[in-house]
C-alpha cells in the first residue's frame, strides 16, 4: 500500500527481488542487442563521414588540376646587374592568374614617396605665446580642410586633441607632433598614401583664428609626394604606389629602393617541382581512399569481423567508379599523351597510383602542357564568336552543338531628331539605370550634337558623394554660425540639459541613432554637435557648417550610398532651437554604364553592358531629341547546348540540364540558329570534380544518402529500445506487485497459523 516498505522474502523466505532482477535481465537482452546494432550504425556513420571527407579533399585537388588557367605553378628569379642585391631593391609576388613564362628587364628610377608637411614655426596659443606642452589648451577655434575633410578645432583642444581628431578622421593623413626646441612644438602631417598627388591644407581660418597652428599656405613642406618611376622592358611606368600590380599580368612588384644604374632581370618560369607536387597530392589522396575502401573488406580473425562498411553496396559502386575513371583516355588528345598512364601516372598490382619517373619526368621537363591536358578541362570552338568558359559537373568529353535563338543585346535607343543645326530649345534629360543611379543632364538651345554627346558622357562618367543638409540656417546677430559658435549665442533660449536627436541610415543602409546633450550652453559649441553627428555615423561622415549656417553632412566615401540624415532639437527647457527639415543635396553614385554617341545627325544612347541588366529609363522635360520617354531593355542570349535547355545571362549561355548542365559558353555574335559547336576535353581532374560531386555532395551525394539511411536505422532502433524499456518497466512493476501480494498472503497465513497454534496450546493447557 502507499507508503509501505516491502522487504523481499521477509514473510515467505524467498529472495523474490533477486528473482525479479534475474527475470528482467533475460528480458533486457533484447535491448542490449538493439544497442549493439546502434553501435554498429555509429561505426558505419563515422566510417562514411571519414570517406566523405577524404573524397572532398580529393575533389578540391581535382578542381585545381581541372582549371587550365591555374594548373601551372610559377617561380621567379630576380638578378641584379649591379652591386646592390636584387632583393634589396624589389620583391616579386605572383597571384597565379594569367601568368606565362617570360623574362623582363626592370630599372627602378625612383620610388614613390608620401608628402610631409609641418607647422612653419612654433605653434602658439590664442594669446600668441609658444606652447610649452602638447596637452595644454590652445584657446584656438575654427576649422580647416585637410585633403577635403573638415577638421574642427575647439578652444579647449590641445595639440594632442587636434592630432587625435585628425587621425580619427577620413582625411587619409597621419598627424604627429615634433619638439624642435624647448618651446617649439610643430604639427607634422604625412600622407597615408604615396604618390605625387599628395594632400591639401586649406581654409581661411588658418590665416585667422587658427594662425597659431602655423599652417597658413600649407605650412612648411618637408617632403613632396612623388610617384614611383621605373623602366619595364624599356617602357616608362609611373605609379603612385611602390606596390605595382597592374603593369605585368599576375605579378606584383614591391619597390623598396631606387637604383637607376642597376638593371634587374626578372625571370618567370614554370615550377616543375610544383607540378610534381600537385600531381603527387592527387596520387596520395586517391591512394588514401582506395586503401580505406580495401581495408573495409579485410577480415579480422581476432574479432571475426570486417570493416563497418564491408556489407555496403555503395562502397563497391564507389570503388568501381573511381577505378573506372582513373584509366580513361581523354578524347581529343594525341594517343601518346591521352591518359594518366601515358604521362607516367600508373597503377601498381594493388590498384595504387604511383608516379613512374622514367615516363613522367620527360613530359615534365620538355612538355608540361601534356600533363596539364590530361588533368584539365579544355575547350575549342568552330566559331571564333563562341568561347568555352567552364565545364559542368557531369559534362562528358565531346562536341556540343550551339543553337542561338536570341543573341545578347545592349539596351539602346536612337533619336529621330536631326541635330545638325543644333538643339531647338532647352531640354533636361534624365537617365536612370537598373540600380537606381540617376544622371540629370541640362541641355541648352543651340547646342551642337558633338557638344550634347560630350555633356551627356561627362555627366554619366562622374562620381558623386552623398550630401545632406538642414533647411534652416542658424545665425548669430544676423551672421551665419560657425563651428566655434557657442549654443548660448543662439537666440533660441537653450537650457542646460537640452538634447538634440540624430537619426538616419549609414551608407550601407543600416539604421543609426544618437543624442547630443548640451551640458553648458556657454561652453558647448556647434563643433561639439558636429563631432556627435560624426560619432553617431561611426565616423563614416563629415559634419560641417556651410557658408549660410546650415549643417552639412557629407559621406566620407564616394559613390553609391544609402545615407540619410535627420536632426531635431527636443527643447526640453522650452527653447526654440530648430534645424528645420533635412534634404538630400547630392545623391552619391558611381559612373553609370551608359554612353551617348552620334548616329548620323541624331543622338544615340546605349548601355555599355550587355543583356537584361543593361536596362535604363529615359525621361525628358521636352522631347527635343526624338526619344520618347521610355524604358529601354537589353536582351540576354537564349538558346540551347546540344539540344538541351540553357539559361542566358548577358552573353553567357549556361547549360541547366542533361550532359551540358553547368557548362558555360560565351557568344559574342549576332547571328541566330546553329552557330557552331564547342569541343570539350574533360581531363581527369575535371572528370573527378563531377564524379565526386555525385558521390560526396553534402545534400544529394551517394555518401550523404547512406548517412541519412544509417541515421534512420539508428533512430528506428532507438524507438524500439524506448518502447522495450517502457514495457520492461511495466513488467518489473507487475512482477513486483505479484510478489508483494504473495508476501502479504504468506504473512496473513503465518499470522493465522500462529493464532491457531496459540489456541491449540491454550486448549491443551486448560485440559491439563
Amino acid at each position: 500500500m502507499p507508503g509501505s516498505v516491502n522487504i523481499g522474502g521477509l514473510s515467505s523466505g524467498i529472495d523474490w527481488q533477486t528473482t525479479v532482477d534475474q527475470l528482467m535481465a533475460v528480458e533486457k537482452r533484447q535491448v542490449t542487442l538493439l544497442q549493439n546494432s546502434q553501435a554498429q550504425e555509429t561505426l558505419k556513420q563515422n566510417a562514411i563521414q571519414q570517406l566523405n571527407d577524404s573524397m572532398l579533399t580529393l575533389r578540391s585537388t581535382a578542381q585545381s588540376l581541372a582549371d587550365a588557367s591555374r594548373f601551372f605553378p610559377y617561380q621567379t628569379s630576380l638578378t641584379s646587374s649591379g652591386s646592390a642585391p636584387a632583393d634589396s631593391l624589389m620583391q616579386v609576388t605572383l597571384s597565379g592568374n594569367n601568368l606565362t613564362s617570360a623574362k623582363h628587364s626592370i630599372v627602378i628610377q625612383q620610388i614613390a614617396a608620401s608628402q610631409r608637411n609641418a607647422s612653419s614655426a612654433a605653434i602658439s596659443n590664442g594669446a600668441g605665446t609658444a606652447i610649452n606642452s602638447t596637452t595644454e589648451a590652445l584657446n584656438l577655434s575654427g576649422s580647416f580642410q585637410l585633403n577635403g575633410t573638415t577638421i574642427t578645432i575647439a578652444a579647449t583642444d590641445s595639440l594632442q586633441n587636434i592630432i587625435a581628431n585628425i587621425n580619427a578622421s577620413d582625411a587619409g593623413v597621419t598627424a604627429s607632433s615634433m619638439k624642435v626646441a624647448g618651446a617649439d612644438y610643430r604639427l607634422v602631417l604625412e600622407d597615408q598614401n604615396t604618390g605625387a598627388t599628395g594632400f591639401s591644407i586649406t581654409g581661411a581660418d588658418l590665416s585667422g583664428s587658427l594662425s597659431g597652428l602655423q599652417l597658413a599656405g600649407g605650412g612648411n613642406q618637408l617632403q613632396a609626394g612623388q610617384d614611383a618611376s621605373l623602366l619595364i622592358d624599356g617602357l616608362t611606368i609611373s605609379r603612385g604606389s611602390n606596390t605595382i600590380s597592374d603593369a605585368l599580368d599576375g605579378i606584383t612588384l614591391n619597390l623598396t629602393q631606387a637604383d637607376p644604374a642597376n638593371t634587374l632581370t626578372l625571370d618567370i618560369s614554370i615550377d616543375a617541382s610544383g607540378i610534381r607536387s600537385k600531381v603527387q597530392n592527387f596520387v596520395d589522396q586517391y591512394n588514401e581512399i582506395t586503401r580505406f575502401i580495401n581495408d573495409q573488406f579485410v577480415f579480422n580473425p581476432d574479432t571475426g569481423e570486417s570493416g563497418p562498411l564491408a556489407g555496403e553496396a555503395m562502397l563497391t559502386s564507389i570503388q568501381s567508379a573511381l577505378a573506372g575513371k582513373i584509366l580513361q583516355s581523354i578524347p581529343g588528345l594525341a594517343s601518346d599523351r591521352n591518359s594518366l598512364t601515358m604521362i607516367g601516372v600508373e597503377l601498381d598490382e594493388n590498384g595504387q597510383l604511383f608516379i613512374n619517373d622514367a615516363r613522367f619526368d620527360p613530359w615534365l621537363n620538355t612538355d608540361p602542357a601534356a600533363i596539364r591536358d590530361v588533368f584539365a578541362a579544355t575547350g575549342s570552338s568552330s566559331n571564333p564568336e563562341l568561347t568555352f568558359l567552364n565545364y559542368g559537373f557531369n559534362n562528358p568529353s565531346g562536341n556540343f552543338d550551339i543553337y542561338i535563338s536570341q543573341p545578347a543585346t545592349a539596351a539602346s535607343i536612337n533619336g529621330s531628331t536631326d541635330l545638325s543645326v543644333g538643339l531647338s530649345g532647352n531640354d533636361t534629360l534624365t537617365l536612370t539605370d537598373q540600380q537606381g543611379r540617376k544622371a540629370i543632364i541640362n541641355l541648352t538651345a543651340g547646342q551642337s550634337l558633338s557638344s550634347i554627346v560630350s555633356t551627356i558622357n561627362s555627366e554619366l562618367s562622374a562620381t558623386y558623394t552623398e550630401q545632406w543638409t538642414t533647411n534652416t540656417a542658424l545665425t548669430v546677430g544676423g551672421s551665419p554660425i560657425t563651428s566655434a559658435t557657442k549654443f548660448s549665442d543662439l537666440a533660441a533660449s537653450i537650457s542646460a540639459g537640452d538634447t538634440i536627436s540624430i537619426t538616419g541610415t549609414n551608407r550601407q543602409g543600416a539604421t543609426v541613432s544618437g543624442s547630443f546633450k548640451i551640458i553648458d550652453p556657454a561652453s558647448d559649441s556647434i563643433a561639439d554637435l558636429l563631432n556627435a553627428i560624426q560619432f553617431t555615423y561611426g565616423q563614416q561622415v563629415t559634419a560641417s557648417i556651410d557658408a549660410a549656417g546650415h549643417i552639412l553632412v557629407t559621406d566620407n566615401s564616394q559613390g553609391d550610398s544609402s545615407l540619410t540624415f535627420s536632426i531635431m532639437a527636443n527643447n526640453e527647457g522650452g527653447g526654440s532651437l530648430d534645424f528645420g527639415a533635412t534634404a538630400n543635396v547630392t545623391e552619391g553614385r558611381f559612373p553609370m554604364a551608359i554612353q551617348a554617341s552620334a548616329n548620323g545627325n541624331a543622338l544615340a544612347i546605349a548601355s555599355t553592358n550587355i543583356g537584361a541588366s543593361s536596362t535604363f529609363t529615359i525621361n525628358q522635360s521636352a522631347d527635343l531629341l526624338g526619344m520618347a520617354n521610355t524604358t529601354v531593355t537589353g536582351q540576354n542570349v537564349t538558346g540551347t547546348i546540344n539540344g538541351e535547355s540553357a539559361i542566358g545571362s548577358g552573353n553567357l549561355l549556361i547549360g541547366n540540364s542533361g550532359t551540358s548542365d553547368g557548362m558555360s559558353i560565351m557568344y559574342s555574335g549576332t547571328a541566330t540558329g546553329a552557330v557552331g559547336s564547342v569541343t570539350v576535353n574533360m581531363g581527369i581532374g575535371a572528370t573527378y570534380d563531377g564524379l565526386i560531386d555525385l558521390l560526396a555532395n553534402p545534400f544529394t551525394g551517394l555518401l550523404q544518402n547512406s548517412l541519412t539511411a544509417s541515421q534512420d536505422i539508428y533512430d528506428s532502433l532507438q524507438a524500439k529500445i524506448d518502447n522495450l524499456n517502457i514495457a520492461l518497466e511495466k513488467e518489473r512493476e507487475r512482477l513486483t506487485q505479484s510478489f508483494v501480494h504473495m508476501e502479504s498472503l504468506v504473512s496473513q497465513f503465518n499470522a493465522t497459523g500462529q493464532w491457531l497454534t496459540q489456541q491449540i496450546n491454550q486448549f491443551s493447557n486448560n485440559r491439563n
